[in-house]
């Protein structure tokens, strides 16, 4: 069995006039919303046993101050590629993990999230497919479990979504 958990940055300030998406960090409000992912995943008792993280500074700073919420050490690898890439190209990262990981965690951005959520679901619960497909804002984390022992394993519509966390 294998949990995958994506978790999209939580609200982020625009910075001043000019800067770059990829510098932008989190404000005020998303430093709020940190500790409220933290309690939401406290209560899926499970910890990811890895995070891939993208290296925009507002997914970085989401990982540690969730990470910190939780009093927890997470094995995290930063992936410039994540920034950017398309639903296919995570899905074939997700296929290259390790499989000595039951539960990965992927810290990124939209629209790349959603979709990879969507495409994941296979035959999930209608009310929560509902729920994926209105809006996946800062600080949506869904949770999707895959009957199988190999990350290679996972594909398109072969897990259930367990879960979707809105803040």
């Amino acid at each position: 069995m294998k949990t995958l958990s994506l978790l999209r940055h939580v609200d982020s300030d625009w910075g001043p006039k000019g800067s770059k998406d990829f510098d932008r960090v989190l404000s005020e409000v998303g430093h709020k919303q940190c500790l409220e992912v933290a309690n939401y995943i406290e209560t899926l008792k499970s910890q990811p046993d890895l995070v891939l993280c993208s290296t925009a500074k507002r997914t970085i700073e989401t990982c540690k101050r969730v990470s910190a919420a939780l009093n927890s050490i997470w094995h995290i690898q930063e992936n410039e590629a994540l920034y950017q890439c398309t639903s296919n190209q995570l899905i074939k990262k997700i296929q290259q993990v390790s499989d000595d990981c039951n539960h990965l965690l992927i810290i990124g951005h939209n629209p790349t999230l959603q979709e990879v959520s969507w495409l994941l679901s296979g035959k999930s619960d209608s009310t929560l497919m509902h729920d994926l497909e209105k809006s996946f804002p800062p600080g949506t984390l869904s949770t999707h479990s895959f009957a199988c022992d190999s990350w290679s394993q996972i594909d398109k519509g072969r897990g259930i979504l367990k879960g979707i966390f809105k803040i």
